[in-house]
């Protein structure tokens, strides 16, 4: 083996001596960088609540009437449930006339 000069070995040693040391602060710094991760990880995310507007409710024109817990006839229970009606049956209102009488 031929015989190195200060300087030669320096520069020999010098990338293994630098591999070491990033070797070293990585064992020394790699656990309390992990568990900065995991607790950041196990924090509960908050997301704000927004008041969203109710959505425009468009009622299709099909006419099946129904007959409202109001005793009025909508062409539709969408337009029953529009109306605030709490409940429908299939089918118009029966209404009930009074016949005039005559003396």
């Amino acid at each position: 083996m031929k015989n190195l000069s200060g300087q030669q070995s320096l520069w020999l040693v010098f990338p293994i001596l630098l591999v070491l040391a990033i070797l070293i602060a990585g064992i020394i710094l790699l656990p309390t960088i992990q568990t900065e991760i995991r607790s950041r990880a196990s924090e509960p995310i908050i997301v704000p609540i927004t008041q969203t507007e109710t959505p425009e409710i468009i009622c299709s024109e099909l006419y099946s009437p129904v007959c409202g817990s109001d005793n009025q006839t909508y062409n539709n229970g969408c337009e029953a449930n529009l109306a605030g009606v709490s409940s429908h049956t299939l089918g118009s209102c029966i209404t009930q006339y009074t016949l005039p009488t005559t003396n």
